[in-house]
């Protein structure tokens, strides 16, 4: 099917890389529907506050669950069961946000739908580890790189695809039947990927030995993994800031419609599209460490066009050059976690580190909202840019 996959030996491997090329490319056409999520809670009656508060609660229930998740993965074992029990509360879940606007209005209708985001992001946090440690368990180490680069242009070609459509339909039909079409054309094709990911099959993990107990925090932060954490953690907390409200700044200060936010998605998924083979070749020659350095110091520049735009048309440059580093930063550091973590312990290492992000990206876009209200929308950017140099140094040093 593609290239990417011939080189990966044995039979079964090949047809396990080229499933999930197809749940990406499936997935990542219906998460063209889910970015329309904050003017569709907007149309409802939602606030800044609200906003804010969606994006903290679901991070801190993402990611602070991941750790006893990702130990009951261990425990478990059948990496596969759990992706599957995830994805059917997760999609159960977008069938009951689709029917909120049908049978509730103004404030019950909002907080119902960000109670069941909350309980998708729940569900992400049930599935993240385990899904990690089969595409560990899938790909040999060499051809990370190039096979997860090759997936990603799949899936953002996807996205660049499904953005315009999404756009189209809730401007043509509005609130909420625009949405609500939305939503069931996400449905349908997430079904679809689901499928997918059914037929993929389980790879073998090493059993961890007898002796040792689960994962301590002693154990987890150890360098150089607590190197990676504490840096990794550190741009969470940066981009948090300021990245919840780029899009309620782009509508509330910038003046920019439902078509605009569709072209600044596309923007940085294009961008992020042409650089990923970059990436993924640099990855497979000089190690993901490089790209880890170089991505970082990127992403800052996004932040900073956020700070000077002036018009609804300037955030495109900034979400071209967010596409291009965050693409990188995205594909490096999950190759680096990879990397630095053990065949026998990784969904526990996973957890450990998804919970300290986690924590940072909860407690981010709440310092943004009392910013803001301090200072002004602009600030927060400078300020987000400021700290994400300081995240990029960080793990300049670490990984030198």
């Amino acid at each position: 099917m593609l290239a990417v996959t011939r080189v990966l030996a044995p039979l079964r491997t090949r047809r396990a890389t080229d499933l999930m090329i197809l749940d990406g490319l499936f997935s990542a056409l219906a998460g063209g529907f889910v970015s329309f999520m904050t003017p569709f809670l907007l149309y409802m009656g939602a606030g800044r506050g609200h906003i804010s508060v969606l994006s903290s609660l679901q991070s801190l229930t993402g990611n602070i669950l991941q750790l006893p998740f990702a130990r009951l993965t261990e425990s478990i074992g059948q990496r596969r069961r759990i992706c599957v029990v995830a994805g059917v509360a997760a999609r159960l879940s977008w069938f009951l946000i689709l029917l909120v606007p049908s049978y509730l209005s103004g404030q019950p209708a909002v907080k119902t739908v960000m109670g069941l985001m909350i309980f998708i992001s729940a569900s992400g946090a049930l599935a993240g580890p385990a899904w990690t440690s089969i595409m560990a368990g899938l790909v040999p180490q060499p051809e990370r790189g190039r096979f997860f680069s090759t997936r990603n242009v799949i899936m953002s070609m996807g996205t660049l695809a499904a953005v315009p459509v999404a756009s189209r339909l809730i401007a043509g039909y509005g609130y909420p039947g625009g949405f609500q079409l939305g939503m069931v054309v996400f449905l349908a094709l997430g079904l679809i990927a689901f499928m997918f990911f059914l037929r993929i099959p389980e790879p073998s993990y090493p059993v961890p030995g007898r002796s040792r107990s689960p994962l301590s925090w002693r154990a987890a932060l150890t360098t150089p993994f607590a190197r990676y954490v504490l840096g990794t953690t550190g741009m969470s907390l940066a981009a948090g800031i300021a990245g919840p409200f780029c899009a309620l700044y782009g509508v509330q200060a910038l003046g920019a419609g439902v078509v605009h936010l569709g072209y600044y998605t596309m923007a940085s998924t294009g961008a992020a599209l042409v650089s990923q083979k970059l990436w993924g070749r640099l990855i497979d020659r000089r190690g993901p460490g490089l790209a880890v350095v170089m991505s970082g110091f990127a992403v800052a520049g996004s932040s900073l066009l956020w700070f000077t735009a002036t018009s609804p048309w300037h955030p495109i440059a900034a979400e071209i050059v967010g596409g291009l580093a965050w693409g990188g930063w995205g594909l490096a550091t999950f190759n680096l976690l990879l990397q630095l973590t053990p065949d026998d312990r990784r969904p526990s290492h996973v957890g450990v580190h998804s919970l300290c992000s986690g924590i940072a990206a909860t407690v981010a876009p709440l310092a943004g909202t009392l910013l803001i209200d301090a200072v002004g929308f602009r600030q927060i950017f400078l300020l987000s840019t400021i700290l994400r140099l300081l995240a990029a140094e960080s793990l300049r040093r670490s990984v030198r």
